[in-house]
Formats: structure tokens, C-alpha cells, sequence
């Protein structure tokens, strides 16, 4: 009965020390090899009244700590938290999951302790037995092509699946995130082996300059090895370039836009446009830095990055446009000055007479020239189909036969600059005349002022006669 009033009060101790005294375990550390140190975050709450004296042991490994101590003051309703350092031994059997406890008692009030468990998880880690040994890679990159990776790997430990990881990146900057990333998982054998990242490609505008390769190596969750290599990206041009042409009546224009979308400047780039004969004549100016040579032109000029470049030439119409014109007008203007005389003959009256016509003449003679004509002989054909001749104004005619043919001629001595001399005469038809008449032209002979003899015909002219009539 005594016994069973003991352990009545150890339990009562028990539940009521549980009660004001809560916990929770927070695993800092909680898988290590053999010799390597767990830790775990205790906190402890004070849910009691009065104040408590606590007392931290751990016995189940010899090596542990506390921290910042193994003894702690709660007053009521706080809460404080301690640190539990423990130093795995080194003959413990790896691979094994173990369960420990933890004991927190009330040292002045000489209470029950509390038991706290931890768990702890004992590997045997491959750290320090597979290690990437090198990096292969191109000392200088093209980023518009791929290239390849090879990481070296010695394995003294056994096989195991593991996982690396390679990363690319512009900076030694830890906090800067890469701009390539890759992974491969897979069995590994014991011994040297190679593992090939492939077809690894960076953006086409990649800036030149240092790039820096790391791989890291992981067994499971832990990062067993790292390595670190560089290469340089180098720049390049890629030049590209569309025409521009525009043309109008009076101009044309060509317009060559480069364009490089490399990452470097282009270097002095030659360019040669062959361009029309007739082009090349009219040429009026040159975009950018070229000159005429041979059949063409001939630039030179330097993209820079992402920029643009335009060169070109300009031809003016406007000569061959303005150049009839300016023919027409040299043409008038030596006709205008070299011409001499003007001769127009014109019918004014028609009249019918007894089944036959008469009409009459007007003969206009003029000195368009700026000087004075001499010895004018003025000759007017009579056609066949006239019967009489007359009706002669101020001049008076005389009639001229030569064989067959008749002509009516006057003669003057003198025409002088601007005047104008005007002969009017009638005829008449024969009888039974039908269809179309034509008068032929008039000639008009003279000698100008230097002496030089000339001949100027009129204008001829026609009428017809209808049958009716």
C-alpha cells in the first residue's frame, strides 16, 4: 500500500511539472556523419504561478552543450528558448535514425524531471570522397553559337546517385542570380569519370567580357564539392541593311540603312554601289562618308552595337526635265533673231459670176528682220483653171509668161525693218470647174543688208466647188 501511495505522488509530480511547464523542439541541425555536431532550438514555456529553477541534461551521447546555458530562471508566463549542441560519436552506426531525450527539471523545487524527445538521423556522407576535379570549357565564346561543358568527377567513395548542378555567371557577385543554369542527376561509379553539359546557349546580345562557370556537386541535399572555372565572351558584328529608294519627276534618292545587331563595332566596313551612267552625271550629293569611284561609290563606314548607319545619294532630273525647254527656247530665240521676212496669202472675197468664181487675193509681205530688204521680186503662179486676171490694188502687177505657165510679178525696191507691204488681186475661174481648187504658194525673192540673196515662200490655199452650184 505504501508502494502504491509512492508512485500515486511521483505521477501526480509528474502531470503537474508537464502542466506548467510546456515545450517545443525546433530541429537546427538534425542529420549529420559521425563526428559532425546536431543542434536543436528548445523552448520553454513557464505556464505556473510562481517561479521556476530548471536544470538541462542530456546523457545519452557524452559531448553536448548548452546555450547560452544548462540553467535557466522562468518567472511566471515567460518563455525563453535554449540551444542543444550534441557531438554525433564516432563509432555510431551511420545510416541509422535515432531517438534521444532531452531532461529539464525544477532544481529548488526538487520536482519530477521532464522528459524531451529529439530525433537525430546519422549518415555516412560522401563529403571529402567525390569531388568535381576540373572544368573543360572554350576559353572564348561566340553566344550565337552552342558549345559544350565537361566536368570532371573522381568518385573514392561508392556508387551513388548524385546531382550537378552548373551555373553561368556575369559577376562574382554572390547575390547575383546566373544567366544559365543547368542540371543533370545520375549514377555515379567509382573512380574518374567526365559529365558533359551540351549544347549550352547563351543570348545572342551577351555582353563581351569575363564569364564565370560553377558547378556544384550534391549527395542528396549536401553540396559535397564546387568548382569554379571562367571563359570570355567576345564580341562580334553582324551587319544587315535594307534600300530605301525614292524617285519623282525631279529627283531620285537612295538610302542604305546598316544595322548591326552584334555586340561590337563593326570596324571600317566597305561598301561600293554601282550606279547608272546617267545617274552618276546628274549626281547631286553623297549621304555619309563616300566619293565617286570608277562606275560608282564607294563608303566607308563603322556600326556601332544596336545602331544603325545610313548612307546614300541624291540625283537631280532637273537638268534633263528643264532641258527640252531650254532647247525649244534656244531654237526660238535663233529663229526669232535670224528671221527675215513673212509671206501670207489669204482669200477674202468669193464670188459667183455667170457658173464660174471670182475671188479675191490678199498678199501680206513683211520685214521681220532688223534691217532694211532691197531688189523684192514678189511672183504669184497663175493656175490653168484661171481665165482672167485683175483688180489690182496700189501696186500694179505685171504678168510674166514662160511657156505654158503664167505668173503675176511685182517688184519693190526697199522693205524696210517692221514694214509691212500689202498686195490685193482677182481671179477668175473658168467655166465648169467643180471639186477642190488649190492656189499655189506665192515667192517672195530679196537681198538682205549684207548682200546675200534669199527666197521666202507664202502659204498655199485651197477651196472646193460643189457640183450643185
Amino acid at each position: 500500500m505504501k508502494r502504491i501511495l509512492f508512485f500515486l505522488l511521483i505521477a501526480i509530480l509528474i502531470i503537474h511539472i508537464s502542466y506548467a511547464i510546456t515545450y517545443y523542439v525546433t530541429p537546427i541541425k538534425q542529420e549529420g556523419n559521425p563526428g559532425e555536431i546536431l543542434s536543436y532550438n528548445i523552448t520553454i514555456f513557464n505556464n505556473d504561478s510562481f517561479t521556476r529553477n530548471l536544470q538541462f541534461t542530456f546523457l545519452d551521447w557524452p559531448l553536448s552543450s548548452f546555450s547560452p546555458s544548462h540553467l535557466m530562471t522562468l518567472e511566471p508566463g515567460e518563455t525563453k528558448s535554449v540551444v542543444l549542441n550534441i557531438v554525433i560519436p564516432t563509432n555510431t552506426i551511420p545510416n541509422l535514425k535515432y531517438y534521444l531525450n532531452t531532461f529539464v527539471s525544477d532544481y529548488s523545487k526538487k520536482d519530477v524531471t521532464v522528459k524531451i524527445p529529439i530525433i537525430a538521423n546519422v549518415i555516412l556522407s560522401s563529403l571529402g570522397k567525390i569531388n568535381v576535379t576540373q572544368i573543360v570549357a572554350p576559353a572564348q565564346i561566340d553566344p550565337r553559337y552552342e558549345f559544350d561543358v565537361k566536368v570532371g568527377i573522381m568518385n573514392v567513395f561508392e556508387i551513388r546517385n548524385i546531382t550537378l548542378i552548373l551555373n553561368i555567371y556575369n559577376t562574382t557577385d554572390p547575390l547575383t542570380p546566373p544567366i544559365y543554369s543547368s542540371r543533370i542527376d545520375r549514377p555515379i561509379n567509382t573512380g574518374n569519370m567526365t559529365i558533359v553539359f551540351s549544347r549550352i546557349k547563351l543570348t545572342d546580345d551577351q555582353v563581351p567580357g569575363t564569364y564565370f562557370i560553377k558547378t556544384e556537386l550534391y549527395d542528396g541535399s549536401t553540396m559535397i564539392s564546387n568548382l569554379t572555372g571562367e571563359f570570355e565572351v567576345v564580341g562580334y558584328s553582324d551587319i544587315s541593311y535594307e534600300i530605301e529608294e525614292k524617285t519623282t519627276l525631279f529627283e531620285k534618292s537612295v538610302i542604305f540603312k546598316f544595322y548591326n545587331k552584334g555586340t561590337r563595332e563593326s570596324g571600317n566596313v566597305i561598301h561600293t554601289q554601282a550606279v547608272p551612267s546617267l545617274d552618276l552625271i546628274l549626281l547631286k550629293k553623297i549621304e555619309g562618308n563616300g566619293e565617286k569611284v570608277g562606275n560608282g561609290i564607294r563608303w566607308v563606314y563603322n556600326v556601332a552595337p544596336k545602331s544603325t548607319v545610313e548612307i546614300g545619294y541624291t540625283v537631280s532630273y532637273v537638268p534633263v526635265v528643264i532641258f527640252p525647254f531650254i532647247v525649244l527656247a534656244l531654237i526660238y530665240v535663233v529663229y526669232y533673231v535670224n528671221r527675215k521676212i513673212i509671206v501670207e496669202k489669204e482669200i477674202i472675197e468669193v464670188h459667183k459670176v455667170d457658173h464660174a468664181f471670182s475671188f479675191k487675193i490678199l498678199l501680206k509681205v513683211k520685214n521681220v528682220s532688223f534691217g532694211a530688204f532691197r531688189e523684192i521680186v514678189i511672183q504669184e503662179p497663175v493656175p490653168a483653171f484661171i481665165s482672167s486676171v485683175g483688180g489690182f490694188g496700189t501696186i500694179e502687177a505685171r504678168i510674166v509668161k514662160k511657156g505654158a505657165h503664167k505668173n503675176l510679178v511685182w517688184e519693190v525696191n526697199e522693205l524696210k525693218a517692221g514694214e509691212e507691204l500689202t498686195i490685193s488681186y482677182k481671179m477668175k475661174t473658168k467655166l465648169h470647174i467643180l471639186g477642190k481648187i488649190n492656189l499655189p504658194c506665192a515667192r517672195v525673192k530679196f537681198v538682205d543688208n549684207k548682200g546675200k540673196r534669199h527666197e521666202k515662200k507664202s502659204n498655199t490655199l485651197s477651196f472646193e466647188v460643189l457640183s450643185k452650184v
